[in-house]
């Protein structure tokens, strides 16, 4: 009989709180597509470029399936399949408790996708036809923000002060209201607020934020960066924290948190 959607959620969340991870070195990748050719493209691509181990499933239902037995170090999906598409196969795993890094593939007509499938909890996205040089430089920034936690976060405290009642916690990526979870924020998200906060007062350039972000000079990252921005401001507007991130015209961003450093 075939498991609902519901149904895969629970099996997903009872089954990762059993796994135990795997100790081999090799990074496991899953790649979710319905075009078969484009998937074993991608799939010798990458094994022969990166030495990756991958997987695949052709729906976000077979995807989900797939991982009740499987731990992953990163997703690759498509947006647009038939079935349960990119968008609601990460709905359905975040809501699962699972945090595999995820890369979302989208069309350049299916940009205005993009804020959904951030919402629904995607890391990062990268418009088709793509390099592949950029795609790999994008799985490879996830994998090292996933093994080794943001760089620049603040030494001296594992949380971080936004206003009088709201914390960001740097060992779970969440924003915390009396040690109650807020809002959890994706990889990406974390890290942009990560850099910020660090650099509270001063002004970032655009550029910057995204060598943070990404570790490398990447395809379109500048403008991307205001994408994210605009989202994550929506998570911390919706919990009702006050503006911490100030657009200064031409040049980027700034962190402004009563005038303090936030790791104080």
């Amino acid at each position: 009989m075939p498991l609902t959607l519901a149904r895969l959620s629970e099996k997903v969340a009872k089954v990762r709180g059993l796994r135990v991870t795997g100790t081999s070195s090799v990074r496991r990748i899953l790649i979710i597509d319905d075009d078969a050719a484009a998937r074993n493209a991608l799939k010798d691509a990458l094994t022969m470029m990166e030495g990756y181990e991958i997987h695949q499933a052709a729906d976000g239902a077979s995807a989900l399936s797939l991982l009740l037995g499987s731990d992953m170090d990163a997703i690759v999906v498509d947006v647009r399949m038939p079935g349960m598409d990119g968008i609601d196969f990460c709905r359905v795993l975040r809501e699962t408790g699972d945090t595999t890094p995820i890369l979302m593939l989208m069309a350049f007509s299916e940009k205005v996708d993009c804020i959904e499938g951030l919402n629904s909890g995607a890391d990062d996205f990268l418009e088709k036809p793509y390099h592949l040089g950029e795609l790999r430089a994008r799985i490879r920034a996830l994998l090292r923000r996933s093994s080794q936690g943001a760089r620049d976060r603040p030494c001296s405290s594992e949380r971080a002060r936004l206003s009088e009642d709201l914390i960001l916690d740097h060992k779970t990526r969440q924003i915390l209201r009396q040690d109650t979870t807020a809002v959890q924020l994706t990889s990406i998200e974390y890290t942009i607020l990560a850099v910020l906060l660090r650099n509270t007062g001063r002004v970032l350039p655009r550029d910057l934020i995204a060598e943070r972000t990404w570790g490398g000079s990447l395809r379109n990252t500048s403008n991307a960066i205001d994408v994210y921005v605009h989202y994550l401001r929506k998570k911390l507007d919706a919990i009702g924290c006050p503006p911490v991130i100030h657009t200064v015209r031409g040049i980027g961003y700034q962190c402004r948190i009563d005038g303090k450093n936030p790791a104080d």
